[in-house]
């Protein structure tokens, strides 16, 4: 609560000196802002999810405020050449590791209550601009309309269900509206910038190794707008490599070191049709090791009682797209997905949202004897968002969640080959200001 009006009061600092030199530049702009955004509802987990061993189902009321919520400060220069723009979020502390959302931890595991969305500055020139800091890229999406149980259970915007999250960190990117029809973004950011370490990625590599990340990772996006459609083409490159210690317990068993090298890369494809007040968005994705740079949904916390299956709950337990170490080699996955996303304004203030999505994920290091080596999972999802006045909107949304077979462990004797299911329902509230 502290870290909060530390924030509110850097904000109304920044606030009053805008103010003050704004009388000495005319033109200059600063605009303060902000969105609370709460989430209340029903998690319906289905026991084996947790357990493997029975096909009970377990019930959690939640009231959480969504950390999508955030504080606002944008500013702009007398010249409209230049500008800022700073966003801190706020959550209420809760994370959705196995769901529980009673850990004192942020959204993404953080500790902070409060934390840094934006923090950026831009440059335009002719018909190009510059952007540098924290900032989405445009290599990703939003996705759907879904967004209910983002601090509860790590969903939004079907992320990691058929589309691909935009990723939020450092990075310099260049944009040029080339004319009315195209445009484009090119920026580069530190490769693995969602997992600062692949070391991280999987425990067998904790504390005995050390990664090198010499080359940038590259985003290229290009946009295509024609009418009522638009869509794009997106890629992106990055490479990592790691270096396993002398005397690590690890094979190979020699006192010499052992190197290896991941490649992760996504090829994205984005299409939306808008007509009068119904709009579709498609997107399809194909990619290896996406999670480490891409989804912007990946804190894995690794239980080793299950190998190769994390606790986390975004995925069920299931392991996400992450290399894994295997033997003395370096294991990748490999994943595509497919997600549709339907809205159709029933009246000015009511738009109903359905839509759903797939991803398939497949890596050997996942194959042992008696189980597989592959999963896939989907969702799907209805909404209807009611605008109730210009700066207060409710959402009520019902949404269903399948993890799909289990993987990296033997599935003989097991009542059930798969890793549950879990349904979201409730409504979202949200003030715009």
């Amino acid at each position: 609560m502290k870290r909060i009006f530390v924030a509110l009061a850097l904000l109304g600092a920044v606030a009053l000196a805008g103010q003050a030199q704004a009388a000495d530049a005319p033109g200059y702009g600063l605009t303060i802002g902000g969105k609370v955004q709460a989430d209340m509802g029903w998690q319906f987990l289905a026991d084996n999810q947790l357990s493997n061993n029975s096909d009970g189902t377990i019930s959690n009321f939640f009231a959480t405020l969504n950390s999508e919520s955030y504080l606002r400060a944008m500013f702009t220069s007398a010249d409209k050449t230049t500008g800022a723009h700073i966003e801190l979020g706020m959550s209420d502390g809760t994370n959705y590791e196995n769901g529980s959302g009673d850990s004192a931890d942020g959204p993404f595991g953080s500790e902070n209550a409060v934390y840094l969305r934006y923090a950026y500055g831009w440059w335009n020139v002719g018909s190009c601009k510059l952007l540098v800091g924290q900032m989405d890229g445009r290599l990703g999406d939003s996705g759907a309309m879904q967004a209910l149980g983002v601090d509860k259970s790590g969903k939004g915007g079907l992320a990691g269900f058929g589309f691909i999250g935009a990723t939020r960190n450092p990075k310099v990117a260049w944009q040029m509206e080339v004319n009315e029809n195209v445009s484009f973004e090119v920026a580069i950011g530190q490769a693995g910038a969602e997992i600062p370490s692949i070391a991280d990625m999987d425990p067998a590599l904790r504390d005995v190794s050390a990664t090198n990340s010499y080359l940038p990772r590259l985003e290229a996006v290009v946009d295509f707008t024609f009418g009522e459609f638009t869509f794009g083409l997106g890629g992106g490159i990055s490479y990592q490599s790691y270096k396993i210690s002398d005397g690590s317990a690890l094979p190979p068993a020699s006192n010499s070191d052992f190197d290896d090298s991941t490649l992760s890369y996504v090829l994205w494809l984005p299409v939306e049709y808008t007509h009068g007040p119904f709009t579709v968005v498609l997107s399809l994705h194909y990619g290896q090791n996406v999670d480490t740079d891409w989804t912007g949904e990946n804190t894995t916390e690794f239980d080793g009682s299950i190998p190769g299956r994390s606790i986390n709950a975004i995925y069920g337990g299931q392991p996400g797209s992450l290399p894994h170490y295997n033997g003395t080699d370096i294991e990748n996955t490999n994943q595509w997905g497919v997600g549709v996303d339907f809205n159709y304004a029933l009246t000015e203030q009511l738009t109903l949202g359905v839509g759903g999505g797939v991803t398939h994920l497949a890596n050997d290091a996942w194959d042992v004897p008696g189980g597989k080596d592959n999963y896939t999972r989907w969702a799907a999802y209805v909404a209807l968002n009611y605008q109730i006045t210009d700066n207060f909107s409710i959402q009520p949304e019902v949404g269903y969640y399948n993890y799909g077979d289990l993987v990296g462990q033997d599935l003989t004797g097991l009542d059930k080959d798969n890793a549950g299911d879990e349904w979201l329902a409730g409504v979202q509230f949200q003030f715009l200001f």
